[in-house]
């Protein structure tokens, strides 16, 4: 699950701004941890929103990138551009760094703007810097027939551990993300009405029926185009690549997630668990009773 500060960063943040909406965007904080598994429906990370039984490449990567940083003062702008490919390939909007972060003193500082500087956020005892990324959010995306071989996956035995692999995923990510910001390819609007769902507008007269999600994929996943169903692979770091079987019509994609049986069935046993605590518990307290009168 997040960190345990995640949540309240992020309250600090919708209490500074409340008219930014956080719902259908992605936020991350240096307190969110590798994976965000069943958040609340107000805010996204940028890794599976609702906790997928596979998850993608870019959790185990982007934390690290930031918190692990050699530099205590400021960063060169060559690892803030890195960061860059990955915000952009997980849809992040708002950063929130740690205010003594080299990231802060570096973006704060810089000559130009790299991010917009939104202010420090105070929590408790923590204090917070947020930040607005200065590009377009392509978290959905009508991809152009010319670039539909670039939607294969990436490598999946990266030993992300390993410097080489490291770097080898940095230039997936880059060559990624350089594909998904060419003109041809139009973002679509994307919304998440519940926690298992999600839909995407798509415009008439679209000259393609490939469509990039950057939520990450697992078979528990069904797509739905004007009733008729949508064909899902994974693509890239193990997010999503729809086929729509009408080219040019547009309407709604609506995508539900389901679970397998064992999931539920693994749900209700940890249910369980208290309940049988709470047995144990009393037939322990009946028994040391039974044994002090005896």
């Amino acid at each position: 699950s997040p960190g345990k500060d995640f949540p309240e960063a992020v309250t600090a943040f919708e209490r500074k701004f409340p008219e930014k909406n956080l719902r259908d965007v992605h936020v991350w904080s240096s307190t969110i941890g590798n994976s965000s598994y069943y958040p609340s429906l107000d805010m996204k990370y940028p890794y599976s929103y609702m906790g997928h039984l596979d998850s993608n490449q870019i959790a185990p990567r982007i934390s690290p990138l930031i918190i692990y940083t050699p530099y205590i003062d400021k960063v060169p702008l060559a690892n803030i551009a890195r960061l860059d490919d990955y915000f952009k390939i997980s849809g992040v909007k708002y950063v929130l760094f740690d205010e003594s972060s080299p990231f802060t003193n570096t973006l704060v500082s810089s000559d130009r703007q790299i991010y917009k500087d939104l202010g420090i956020l105070r929590d408790k005892d923590a204090r917070y810097h947020a930040f607005e990324v200065p590009w377009e959010i392509r978290s959905a995306v009508a991809i152009d027939k010319k670039y539909i071989n670039d939607l294969k996956t990436f490598p999946v035995k990266l030993d992300l551990m390993a410097i080489n692999d490291q770097i080898a995923l940095d230039e997936y990510v880059h060559k990624f993300v350089t594909m998904l910001y060419q003109p041809e390819n139009i973002p679509l609007a994307i919304t998440y009405p519940a926690n298992n769902m999600i839909r995407i507008a798509v415009p008439k007269g679209i000259k393609t029926n490939t469509v990039y999600v950057n939520e990450s994929y697992d078979p528990g996943w069904r797509g739905y185009s004007d009733k008729k169903d949508i064909a899902i692979a994974p693509s890239g770091p193990n997010y999503m690549k729809l086929t729509l079987p009408d080219n040019g019509k547009g309407g709604e994609i609506t995508m539900i997630h389901h679970w397998p049986l064992s999931h539920y069935v693994s749900f209700f046993l940890l249910l369980l668990i208290p309940i049988e605590i709470f047995i144990a518990n009393c037939i322990s307290r009946k028994t040391q009773k039974k044994y002090e009168t005896n």
